[in-house]
């Protein structure tokens, strides 16, 4: 996987069995985070297993912007009523 240091690789009897990218959700709007998943998609494309882009699943939650914003609001007004 050249440098990528963020995606990790899930083995199940000795073959990789999936691709866990981190941070899927900026793909398109990061260049960085685009071209690394790129890079495994064609890693994929390339072994014995073809791919298509149209057979990946994408995960997307509703709401987790605001979500993440809530958890962090809760996590700062805790921190202050502690002091």
């Amino acid at each position: 996987m050249h440098d990528d240091t963020i995606t990790n690789a899930v083995i199940f009897n000795q073959k990789t069995f999936l691709y866990h990218t981190w941070y899927a959700r900026s793909y398109n709007s990061n260049k960085k985070h685009t071209e690394r998943i790129n890079h495994i998609l064609t890693l994929l494309a390339d072994s014995s297993q073809k791919l298509n882009k149209s057979d990946a699943v994408y995960f997307k939650r509703k709401g987790f912007k605001i979500i993440l914003l809530i958890r962090k609001l809760k996590s700062k007004i805790i921190q202050k009523l502690n002091k």
